[in-house]
């Protein structure tokens, strides 16, 4: 691989796993139904889960821009185990080593 050039077919590895599995769809529930079943099973408010998820999404937005950027070799390797962990950071190039060692269709060597 020359540079920061990514090997990946779409816009990178998230966009090509969702895509690799989206036959393996999830049922699809409304924010009105996800808030319903949440507040019976918590026992709270709306605007608790609401901050709540807002909370989690923008932490799980974060790991997985942290984790691309990493993957697409914009983010030096020091900087993402600072931000990742080196465990997470050797999952990360084990799992890309084996990708371009056994997908001869990305068209990399």
């Amino acid at each position: 691989m020359v540079g920061n050039q990514n090997p990946l077919p779409y816009t990178g590895f998230y966009t090509y796993y969702h895509r690799k599995n989206r036959h393996q769809k999830s049922p699809s529930l409304s924010i009105f139904q996800t808030l319903t079943f949440l507040k019976q099973h918590t026992g709270q408010e709306e605007t608790q889960l609401v901050g709540q998820a807002l909370l989690l999404g923008l932490q799980l937005l974060y790991r997985q821009t942290v984790e691309q950027a990493f993957i697409e070799e914009t983010l030096p390797r020091n900087e993402a185990i600072n931000l990742l962990g080196a465990e997470r950071v050797a999952d990360l190039e084990y799992a890309k080593q084996a990708l371009w060692r056994y997908s001869p269709s990305l068209g990399v060597t």
